[in-house]
């Protein structure tokens, strides 16, 4: 971990779980770069800009239909590791600007349809496609900081948390984190809306958290 993070402790959630599992760490403080220290550096794509943050700064994105490989603020990330139908935590802070349904989170930009990996708005719940649209966070709050999470059991069980509150879980739903994803864009730059919004501090880690390990996220940083 750079010593440029190493202030933004997690105190025992670090020590437990955030330095053998971290698997990328993006806090948009000027840049794309992985904090992990891993070196999974993402790639801005179509200029989504550098605003103040929940910590420090955060992108902006500004929103926009699928279909255009050209337009769209989104934030590309190489291939991180994680086993496709394995276990994974996804977490960031996003601040939607007048959420729309179908404004995709995350997605991948590789792959089949089905299973696959994408996660959207759809107001007032967050659904995650896996094999189907279904919510995991039954109501999120337009235009305020929010702290998501998202757990991948390995099992083909999905949970969502929302502000450190546990949300629905998808049992026997069947997933595939894809080799390539994209921050803020549609799934496979076809289906859905580009995000619009701030988000702050993502990252993934290649095991399920727990949900004392993501209320530990929420109270602190993503990187100690």
């Amino acid at each position: 971990i750079r010593d440029s993070v190493a202030s933004r402790g997690l105190g025992d959630v670090y020590k437990r779980q955030v330095k053998e599992t971290l698997v990328g760490a993006w806090l948009f403080d000027g840049n794309a770069k992985d904090a992990s220290g891993n070196g999974n550096d993402g790639k801005l794509e179509n200029g989504p800009t550098f605003v103040a943050g929940k910590i420090g700064q955060a992108l902006k994105f500004a929103g926009g239909k699928a279909g255009d490989a050209k337009i769209g603020n989104r934030v590309s990330l190489g291939d991180l590791g994680l086993a496709a139908t394995g276990p994974a935590t996804l977490v960031f802070w996003a601040k939607p600007d007048g959420a729309k349904p179908d404004d995709r989170l995350i997605s991948n930009m590789v792959g089949a349809a089905t299973p696959s990996f994408s996660i959207r708005f759809a107001p007032p719940k967050v659904e995650f496609w896996g094999s189907s649209w279904q919510p995991v966070i039954e109501k999120f709050d337009d235009n305020k900081w929010g702290h998501y999470a998202f757990t991948l059991d390995g099992k083909a069980n999905v949970t969502g948390y929302y502000n450190g509150k546990k949300g629905l879980t998808l049992a026997n739903h069947k997933y595939a984190i894809p080799p390539t994803l994209s921050i803020g864009a549609p799934f496979l730059l076809q289906w859905g809306q580009h995000y619009k919004g701030l988000m702050d501090e993502v990252a993934f880690f290649n095991v399920a958290l727990s949900q004392a390990d993501i209320k530990g996220l929420m109270a602190g940083a993503v990187v100690p």
